[in-house]
């Protein structure tokens, strides 16, 4: 942490100020001390000139705290062994806060070698006061000695304290970051299935265009006025396609092909995933509004993952409560609206990774769409989700 002076981290530069003005007090404090102690003469300039070692390099103490220690028990030590000390009370508030500030902010073998210092100039000190008996040097050393193990144990006590600190913060920050990444990995892994999906959507479409148009080519030779079908066929197909192909464009595509397998659900299968719901006991109601209009394969596959994900969510949290499920045909957009009363979770409910609303949003930002998704004051929760209508308004 520091070297051998001790140095603190550059941060500590801010607290220079307040420990200057301590040092300044106390080097004043001390000096007044020896003036009315009438220490006068050459006698008197040596206590001065050791006693301003011990007070005024306390202005530096948290940024050189090995050194300035090192200062203070060395002046203790030449006043004891050349001088006849004398106790002020600056030198001796002086003291504790060097002690206190060796226990806060030193460590490893520096702590204990500059500790033994210290220890060693302050019993000097109190051995070679003069007019003491046996019996007042045992009781002073005792005292001196509870006085600087308490400072010494305070300041242990508070650099743990602000270690604890730093690393509850460290870690705080650090699953901030996990988590953040997490959030990302979940809205990439399903940006590249919603990719997935949507090659599904328009390797289908081409393949109803392709069919299409041979069929339109057959009918030109034959009846070309039964042709008109399977061309306004073909190009409402290929416009679907290549809205779809724009929306896939849009995404990052970082999985494999899609596998092959059954077609992607639509709205036809809404009510098979209601009944799917409703036989594992959650009672849900699907509810029809408005004038139904032909939508595209790959928004009906948006709007049947937010439904599934979302009932699918009210099965894990609020298992068996009433839930409503409305879809409103408006005239620019479908709004796909999903609110569950409060329920209790159900075991498995704390299996989740908590990326199903990730999921819904990365669905709904590809067609242009708004999600709002929030617990509601009767305590259910309301999914409600609006996707424009016009092909053009996805990316």
């Amino acid at each position: 942490m520091h070297g051998w002076s001790g140095r603190a981290d550059a941060a500590t530069w801010t607290s220079v100020w307040p420990d200057l003005a301590l040092a300044a007090a106390l080097t004043a404090g001390g000096q007044l001390e020896l003036h009315f102690a009438h220490a006068s003469g050459w006698h008197g300039l040596v206590h001065g000139m050791l006693l301003l070692a011990q007070t005024a390099p306390i202005a530096l103490r948290r940024l050189y705290p090995t050194t300035v220690a090192g200062i203070c028990a060395v002046a203790l030590a030449v006043e004891a062994l050349a001088t006849a000390p004398t106790n002020t009370t600056s030198g001796l508030f002086a003291g504790l806060v060097e002690i206190y500030t060796v226990g806060r902010w030193v460590a490893g073998w520096r702590l204990v070698a500059i500790s033994a210092v210290i220890a060693a100039a302050l019993a000097l000190h109190i051995v070679r006061l003069p007019d003491q008996a046996m019996s007042d040097r045992l009781d002073n050393l005792a005292f001196a000695g509870v006085l600087s193990a308490a400072a010494w144990l305070v300041g242990r006590a508070m650099r743990r304290r602000a270690m604890d600190r730093q690393r509850a913060a460290a870690e705080a920050q650090a699953q901030r970051e996990a988590a953040a990444a997490a959030l990302q990995a979940a809205a990439a892994e399903e940006r590249s299935r919603i990719a997935r999906e949507l090659h599904d959507v328009v390797a289908h479409g081409m393949g109803v265009m392709v069919v299409q148009a041979a069929a339109a080519e057959q009918m030109l030779k034959s009846d070309p006025s039964a042709a008109q079908e399977p061309l306004s066929t073909v190009r409402r197909t290929g416009q679907e396609a290549l809205a779809e192909m724009r929306r896939l464009l849009g995404l990052l595509r970082t999985g494999d092909a899609a596998d092959a397998g059954e077609p992607q659900p639509g709205l036809d299968r809404l009510p098979a995933l209601v009944e799917q719901l409703r036989s594992a006991g959650m009672p849900v109601t699907l509810t029809t509004t408005g004038a139904p209009v032909p939508l595209s394969s790959g928004l009906q596959l948006c709007v049947y993952r937010i439904a599934q994900e979302a009932l699918t969510n009210c099965l894990k949290h609020a298992s068996g409560a009433p839930t409503e499920m409305t879809m409103t045909y408006e005239p620019d957009a479908l709004h796909l609206r999903i609110h569950n009363s409060p329920g209790r979770p159900a075991p498995q409910a704390a299996t989740g990774a908590g990326h199903g609303l990730v999921g819904m949003r990365e669905r709904v930002r590809v067609y242009g769409g708004t999600l709002a998704a929030q617990p509601e004051a009767d305590g259910g929760f309301l999914v409600d989700a609006r996707l424009p209508l016009d092909p053009s308004s996805g990316r």
